[in-house]
């Protein structure tokens, strides 16, 4: 077993065609699937809203189980072209070979910012604030929020699994328990 994490900005690629299974925790839940992610497609790609977006998004489910999965694909194939291309352009030049990748990225996701915001205020933020209430609480002694603890179990969200940015992923619902906190992917 292993366990690697990285920060915003690390371009990378993970191709799974055999039995390797991954758990994915993130810490901004929601965020990468809600488009935060940028795929490293080829140059012509980032240059146009429209055309990264035909690539990026996957059709919606009444396309059918087979469109979507080859539609993934397609998008697997072109991101880890373009992945090798970014490298390649990185090993040549160093890493301000990054730079025009990063600001496509930055452009493309600016109609996005008002969502994210309010997933990570509803998510990451609020579970961060509810911890840190709860260390007062325990600072002063008070330890009603631990009367109030539950056992919550997530639902299977309708659609999961379904073709993720890097395989599979599968989505669970977790109602809002005592924390307020309902994210968890």
């Amino acid at each position: 077993m292993q366990v690697v994490w990285f920060t915003p900005g690390v371009i990378h690629r993970l191709v799974n065609d055999g039995d390797l299974q991954i758990i994915i925790v993130m810490q901004n839940g929601g965020l990468p699937e809600a488009g935060d992610c940028v795929l490293s497609l080829p140059a012509g790609f980032l240059e146009s809203p429209t055309r990264y977006r035909e690539v990026a998004d996957l059709p919606p489910p009444d396309t059918g189980h087979d469109h979507i999965e080859a539609h993934a694909r397609q998008r697997k194939d072109l991101s880890v072209a373009g992945f090798v291309e970014l490298r390649t352009r990185v090993e040549q030049e160093g890493v301000q070979a990054l730079d025009d990748f990063y600001r496509a990225a930055a452009e493309l996701n600016q109609g996005q910012l008002v969502e994210w915001r309010e997933l990570w205020r509803s998510g990451a933020h609020a579970a961060s604030e509810t911890t840190a209430a709860q260390i007062s609480a325990l600072e002063t002694g008070d330890l009603q929020y631990l009367e109030k603890a539950v056992l919550q179990q997530a639902q299977l969200r309708a659609g999961s699994p379904r073709p993720g940015m890097c395989g599979r992923i599968t989505n669970f619902d977790v109602a809002p328990g005592p924390t307020g906190v309902a994210h968890i992917q």
